[in-house]
């Protein structure tokens, strides 16, 4: 999740929402690799999040009840869903969300753009 806030100071942390439509749950290596946050930014109107997963271990288990760990050679459609945070930081409801039309690889370097509608 990448978060801009009002003093425009950009974070990004790794989630998961395991219920479907439910709040997200902060993830940890046992949901596939290790997430480590890169340098973020808000410059000229663009929200730039970066991020690293790394440390993928080879045997991933899972239980039928539990959501699959990622996998570095699986394949994933990423989701954008834009909304407002709190004041104390926390996301709301999104209003605004778009599937992109291709997959992407984990153990490749990728570029995702998400142009947000004005609703002025």
């Amino acid at each position: 999740m990448c978060k801009r806030y009002a003093n425009d100071e950009v974070v990004i942390q790794r989630f998961i929402n395991p219920e479907n439509h439910h709040p997200p749950q902060p993830a940890g290596s046992e949901q596939g690799g290790v997430f480590t946050p890169l340098p973020s930014k808000f410059e000229d109107g663009i929200v730039t999040c970066q991020f690293t997963l790394s440390n993928f271990s080879s045997s991933l288990s899972f239980s039928l009840n539990t959501l699959r760990p990622l996998s570095q050679t699986g394949q994933y459609f990423p989701l954008f869903a834009v909304g407002v945070v709190n004041a104390t930081g926390d996301s709301q409801y999104h209003d605004g969300r778009q599937a992109q039309p291709n997959l992407v690889q984990l153990n490749q370097n990728q570029n995702l753009f998400y142009q947000q509608k004005d609703s002025f």
